[in-house]
């Protein structure tokens, strides 16, 4: 039934939360609430700008000293100083190329304060937008990929003691290029400059300056002061615009940038509209259908979500510029020389931290765009001879491990598209065999290479108190293992046709899985349990302390780095030598999944033990020691406050070791304790600890999906607890530089024009979770089931995932909501559900929809007619004002004696609502059309029975109307009323001649023998009477008049007609009443009826003097 569909949706809409908009649910500020380097909240900016931007734009609120370090901004400072552009990635690594900007009223100053409230402001990816005081100034900024468009309302009066002038300043920079006006194209005055700040760890990096141009078209001339430039406006300009846009080329290509993402004639509206859809559309990405009942926890979860997938997209930095041939190309600060290249290149990641969450999370839902930032890295590789650990913007020194070869090595047994796997292999095999410079100073490749391969770890040495050797030694190893994964999925693939290369690929991967078994074995204490640092001679370091902080463990301690998930996983292979086709397009033979069978398992003696030693962890009291370090450090402050053990979601190395629990076999306590994180350790303003490039964020985003890649470098997603009853991965069905602005979707880079494809849904269903049902009892994908871990090339096909929570597969509730999810989702997905299993009765809702859609297809046509028919009136109307002949009445040719009717139901204005049964529908619409049917026939018996005697007026035959129905002909008399245009309502008048008016007989008193009471009493006549004398009736009399001489005859019948026209005005009113009241839209007056019951009082007609021959318009 279509009103059960309606009711369904109906329940739906109010019952459930779902996101149109995403980008409006991210808050900027979550992360900036924080004490720096004594208690992180995340150590966040609120960066403004595009996903991987080439720039952001953020606001600074540290007053005094304009290079303030890095701690710059603050969510709970209220001065505002200036506007900045950033491209710092973390308060650890600092910022490079950056420069300020801000209005100024009055007298310039080079440390202007405004003062304002950082909540109160509207900060989200696409948009800044504050008012600030004193002077309340509206400070509004938008981004584009490479500038940003400024607009600034000044106040409209000037203060007291004020001089007036209105500037923007432009400072930190080296003001001394180009200036003057534009005038070709009329954008006013322009300037440029350069930033060249930027840090370097012994790995220089040449030539290097960010190109600055800015534009105000209302600047009425340029300034300098002290070490700023500014455009400067006249005291009464109230709304500037500046256009800004950056490059690491040159100036021109500043230029071309500016030109091609900020035209002259593009607004700022329409720019931020970009921004903001551009945002859309990546957010989208991972579709929350049903966010669960709305309540603040669904809404807390949304928040958090959306907020942690922006961060997630905010890193790594595109370097990369389209030059004025549309060609592709960037400036690398990783070439020793400082030029330019072709191609993307990316920078500004700590691959310490984000290989755990962020790249895995990119495969899973942007795989289009991780190919080209794989590529990006591989650009570094090839122009720098190295892949960086850290680039911020070219190589720095800053933790330990090479995790980039893990971020290569999975794309690669991911078979995520769009790079050179040939330049990949090329880099794999460098960082993992040769030995770095030492002029490096550890900024690339595995430094001390030589000694961990001899001896399989790093001894701390004597004296020493130590540093990174045991989280150096394991994170050797994990590159190791994932690296191994790489080259074995090679072997079987892309170069399968060179056994030659397959024969090194494999000796390759046989060595680097040996290193990486090693490195884990050798540092195992059985004794302990745990990895301890270990001394040149292989013994346990004196005195050594597990809850001890440094001392070979960075940031952390034995309990943090004991349980490499590599350790665990093992490799083993599902399917045998069969094959699978993921949608990046290759065959995965013999595809390597991760399982519970490493050597660490047999280390314990077992699973079980394992177990215990992590449940352990869990428990102990949250209690460290400084170690090494010599004194607190925030990581330890903030671990200590996450009160679970010594388990500390704070920092990166622990964040794997919840989901070892469902690997082993314990699902319970990995979702039991991966909610309590959720739950304490996010907010809608807060991190645990440093949100690091987005790894912080990332990893909630997959948690709240119910995966999560616990080893990289192999295919598999460990299960979790999903939080959402619904969310849609989709991947894009288009090439990755469509989603940037015009120039970049016609110039896609080498190797990424993959032509467009059908796109990939993945659908992930939880209909029974809830803050209070965690639990989950079975999985299944593609109504198949599955148990811990599912892989990747499953996830990349369209699907449905569906975790059935505990106590949910007798709940009629769920079957509801299932059938809400699957009206109000696409028929693919209908399709889907039948095929997963899901018992949905989905060809009785199809039904149903069908009928809905076709209703409301019929319903928007008769609203189309009710609109015509109601401009028609309204212009009728119009002519009536200006004595048109046209008003409501149709002049017929000479000598004719036809009559039209006419039709005008009351109706609403148009409306695409429905909210009445289809059978009502159905029974109305022949009502009406009958009615229309009666209606003709009456009209044509009046032309063919006339009651007047017309045979003896020869002139043209007028129209005479009442608005519904007709009447046609002229009577005998010398005045008649031929036209009736327009009344008002519910009292009396009488018809008054002018002096148009000009002969007298017996007859032509109209006042008298007209007199009218609204088409009433003294009108009402017999059907004799109506022979008798000339003028109007009212409709009941002409519609008795007709059902009395017409065929149907007298009596019964004549009754039955009667009510039968009564029910249906009945029915009509009540219908549109009650369409009235649901969708709360205003009715029109009736303006006519059918069955006359409502009096005119007054009357404008047209009058014709027979003897005379004129025409007049009277008032009655």
């Amino acid at each position: 039934m279509l009103g059960y569909a309606v009711l369904v949706i109906a329940w739906a809409v109010v019952t459930v939360t779902a996101v149109d908009n995403p980008e409006e649910m991210v808050n900027l500020l979550t992360g900036s609430f924080t004490d720096g380097d004594r208690f992180s909240t995340g150590n966040t900016l609120p960066l403004v700008g595009r996903p991987w931007g080439f720039n952001h734009w953020a606001p600074q609120t540290r007053a005094g000293n304009r290079n303030t370090g890095s701690w710059w901004f603050k969510g709970s400072d209220h001065q505002l100083t200036w506007m900045r552009c950033t491209h710092q990635p973390s308060p650890w690594i600092g910022d490079w190329g950056w420069f300020l900007f801000s209005p100024q009223v009055g007298g310039l100053t080079r440390n202007p304060v405004h003062f304002w409230e950082p909540r109160g402001a509207v900060i989200k990816p696409y948009l800044f937008d504050a008012t600030v005081a004193p002077f309340n100034m509206r400070i509004e900024l938008t981004p584009t990929d490479h500038g940003a468009y400024l607009r600034v309302t000044f106040p409209t009066h000037k203060a007291s003691g004020e001089s007036g002038d209105r500037h923007i300043c432009f400072a930190e920079g080296n003001w001394d290029g180009a200036e003057g006006t534009n005038d070709k194209d009329g954008t006013g005055l322009f300037f440029e400059g350069r930033a060249t700040q930027v840090n370097s760890d012994r790995m220089m990096v040449a030539n290097f300056a960010l190109r600055i141009r800015a534009e105000s078209a209302e600047a009425s001339r340029i300034v300098r002061h002290d070490d700023m430039k500014c455009f400067a406006y006249s005291a009464h300009t109230t709304v500037v615009h500046v256009r800004m846009a950056t490059s690491l080329i040159s100036p021109e290509q500043a230029l071309v940038n500016l030109r091609r993402e900020l035209k002259p004639k593009k607004t700022f509206d329409s720019v931020m509209l970009d921004a903001k859809m551009v945002w859309n559309r990546m957010l989208k990405r991972a579709d929350v259908v049903d966010a669960g009942d709305v309540s603040d926890h669904s809404n807390k979860h949304l928040d958090v979500f959306y907020t942690g997938l922006y961060r997630a997209l905010t890193f790594p930095r595109r370097l990369d510029e389209i030059d004025s041939k549309g060609n592709m190309v960037h400036y690398s600060p990783y070439d020793p020389h400082g030029e330019v290249h072709p191609g993307p290149l990316v920078t500004d990641n700590g691959f310490w931290d984000t290989f755990r969450t962020v790249y895995p999370l990119l495969s899973l839902i942007y795989p289009d765009h991780l190919g080209n930032i794989v590529q990006g890295w591989l650009n570094a590789y090839k122009e720098g001879g190295w892949l960086p650990s850290w680039a911020s913007p070219g190589y720095r020194n800053c933790m330990v491990g090479t995790f980039a070869d893990v971020v290569v090595a999975d794309a690669i047994v991911k078979n995520v598209p769009n790079f050179d796997l040939k330049l990949a292999k090329e880099a794999l095999i460098k960082d993992s065999f040769s030995d770095p410079p030492s002029y490096a100073g550890g900024s690339v490749g595995k430094s001390g290479i030589n000694t961990y391969i001899n001896k399989g770890y790093f001894p701390i040495s004597a004296g020493r108190g130590g540093g990174d050797e045991v989280s150096r030694t394991l994170d050797y190893g994990f590159a190791d293992f994932s690296t191994a994964q790489a080259f074995l999925h090679l072997a079987t693939t892309s170069f399968k046709d060179d056994p030659s290369l397959v024969q090194e690929l494999r000796d390759k991967a046989d060595v680097l899985h040996k290193r990486s078994v090693r490195a884990y074995t050798t540092l195992f204490d059985r004794e302990i349990g745990l990895m301890a640092p270990k001394t040149d001679a292989g013994r346990v370091v004196h005195n050594f302390q597990p809850v001890e902080w440094g001392k070979g463990y960075v940031e952390g301690n034995a309990w943090h780095h004991s349980f490499p998930p590599y350790a665990i996983s093992g490799t083993s292979t599902k399917g045998g030598s069969g094959s699978t086709t993921s949608m990046r397009g290759a065959a995965v033979p013999a595809v390597q999944h991760i399982g519970a069978n490493g050597a660490l398992i047999e280390m314990y003696g077992g699973k079980a033990k394992l177990l215990q030693k992590l449940h352990e962890l869990l428990v102990i009291p949250s209690t460290f020691r400084v170690g090494s370090y010599n004194q607190e450090i925030h990581e330890m402050t903030e671990f200590r406050a996450g009160a679970m053990g010594q388990y500390g979601h704070n920092n990166q190395p622990s964040h794997h070791i919840l989901y070892l629990f469902a690997l082993l076999g314990d699902a319970e306590t990995t979702q039991r304790t991966v909610r309590e994180v959720m739950a304490k350790g996010y907010g809608r303003d807060f991190y645990a600890g440093d949100e690091d490039n987005g790894e912080m964020g990332a990893w909630y985003v997959l948690s709240a999906l119910g995966l999560y890649v616990v080893t990289p470098g192999t295919l598999d997603y460990v299960l979790g607890s999903p939080v959402f009853r619904h969310v849609r991965i989709a991947r894009s069905a288009v090439p990755y530089d469509t989603y940037y602005e015009t120039s970049y979707e016609q110039s896609i880079s080498s190797g990424s024009t993959a032509a467009v494809t059908e796109p990939k849904y993945l659908d992930i269903f939880a209909l029974g979770t809830g803050p209070n049902s965690i639990y989950v009892d079975q999985v299944t994908l593609n109504n198949q089931p599955v148990s811990i871990t599912v892989d990747d090339p499953s996830l990349q096909q369209d699907g449905i995932l569906r975790f059935i929570m505990r106590g949910e597969e007798h709940s009629h509730d769920v079957e509801q909501r299932l059938h809400t999810t699957h009206i109000t989702t696409t028929d693919q997905l209908a399709e889907r559900l039948r095929v997963s299993g899901i018992s949905t009765n989905l060809q009785a809702h199809e039904e149903d929809k069908r009928q809905f859609m076709q209703l409301e297809q019929d319903l928007q046509a008769k609203e189309s007619m009710i609109k015509d028919l109601h401009l028609q009136i309204e212009g009728l109307k119009q002519g009536s004002k200006a004595q048109s002949a046209r008003a409501i009445s149709i002049t017929s040719s000479t000598n004719a004696k036809t009559t039209t009717p006419t039709n005008n139901a009351s109706s609403s204005e148009g409306s695409s609502s429905f909210t009445g049964s289809y059978l009502f529908d159905t029974v109305l619409l022949l009502l009406i059309l009958f009615l229309v049917i009666e209606i003709l026939d009456f009209a044509f018996y009046l032309h063919t029975n006339s009651p007047y005697d017309t045979t003896s007026n020869n002139s043209s035959s007028n129209l005479a109307t009442t608005g519904d129905v007709a009447v046609s002909g002229a009577a005998e008399e010398e005045f008649e009323l031929i036209t009736a245009h327009s009344g008002n309502n519910n009292s009396g008048g009488n018809i008054s001649s002018e002096a148009d008016v000009t002969s007298s007989t017996a007859n032509n008193n109209l006042a008298a023998s007209l007199s009218l009471n609204g088409f009433n009493s003294p009108m009402k006549a017999s059907p004799q009477q109506l022979n008798q004398r000339p003028g109007h009736v009212s409709t009941s009399d002409l519609v008795s008049h007709y059902l009395v001489n017409r065929r149907y005859g007298r009596g019964a019948l004549q009754g039955i007609l009667i009510a039968f026209y009564t029910l249906t005005s009945a029915c009509t009113e009540v219908y549109w009443r009650m369409y009235f009241c649901t969708t709360g839209r205003r009715p029109r007056v009736p303006e006519y009826s059918l069955d006359g019951a409502n009096s005119y009082s007054q009357i404008t007609g047209t009058f014709v003097n027979k003897k005379a021959r004129k025409v007049a318009t009277h008032t009655v």
